[in-house]
């Protein structure tokens, strides 16, 4: 019967696949891309969010087109070129390389949900900070990352 359960469980194969299989290195490797990744694209899409929401300045409009842009554009076109352009930085088959490719995918969306995130705190604490002397940075780390937390986890996904 193709499709019956084992007459007998063997845990055997389970250890021959993360042996034989090398899905120890497997796993790690995912888990180091999965992190670096988030932690990139965290870093550089709150920072872009930030001054795209609460910042005036000339072509912010269509910077911001350009960057939610991304998101219309199909992942498979995206494969010849990002091969070609892997191979020629000598990043194919490189956990860099990886990172690099999920983190300029995955940047665009979260840009667009912190960006209306951080559009919505009221200005009234960026105003009050900056009366206290607080600079672009504090008013950044202090006031809206910490109001962007519940943000985070839905733009990363």
């Amino acid at each position: 019967k193709p499709f019956a359960l084992p007459q007998k469980l063997q845990f055997s194969n389970y250890q021959n696949a993360l042996i034989k299989g090398n899905l120890l290195t497997c796993y790690k490797n995912s888990f180091m891309i999965t992190l670096a990744t988030l932690a990139l694209v965290l870093a550089f899409s709150s920072m872009a969010s930030y001054v795209f929401a609460k910042h005036v300045f000339r072509g912010k409009n269509v910077l911001f087109f350009y960057m939610i842009a991304g998101m219309m554009i199909p992942v498979a076109i995206l494969f010849i070129p990002l091969f070609k352009m892997l191979t020629f930085l000598n990043l194919y088959n490189q956990r860099f390389g990886m990172i690099l490719v999920y983190t300029a995918k995955n940047l665009p969306f979260a840009i667009l949900i912190l960006t209306d995130f951080i559009r919505a705190i009221q200005h009234d604490f960026f105003d009050s900070a900056e009366i206290d002397g607080a600079s672009e940075l504090h008013k950044f780390i202090y006031i809206s990352l910490p109001l962007t937390l519940p943000a985070l986890p839905a733009a990363v996904t």
